[in-house]
């Protein structure tokens, strides 16, 4: 994690679409590597840092609404992540 990494808000299950579950702020890579488990068999240390594969001032960008679209997709691997403007990050399998 590094100074400049934005935060997206996540629910108890890790879920940033239910507002009134709403907890504290964690950094955009944790968030994102937990969804990237959740969805293969991988292991936290196999995960890429997110650093390599989304410029942060563009994902901040999307996270304050500050980006059109709202939202902002890049690949890990053989993952591709979506985040929108609400924090909501879906992974697919490419």
């Amino acid at each position: 994690m590094s100074a400049d990494e934005p935060y997206i808000v996540r629910d108890e299950d890790g879920d940033a679409d239910d507002a009134a579950a709403w907890v504290a702020p964690e950094p955009a890579s944790d968030v994102i590597t937990d969804a990237i488990i959740s969805e293969s068999d991988l292991e936290r240390g196999d995960v890429e840092p997110l650093r390599e594969h989304v410029d942060f001032e563009t994902l901040r960008a999307v996270l304050t609404g500050k980006q059109r679209p709202p939202e902002v997709t890049f690949s890990i691997g053989d993952w591709t992540i979506t985040v929108d403007r609400d924090g909501a990050v879906e992974v697919t399998e490419e």
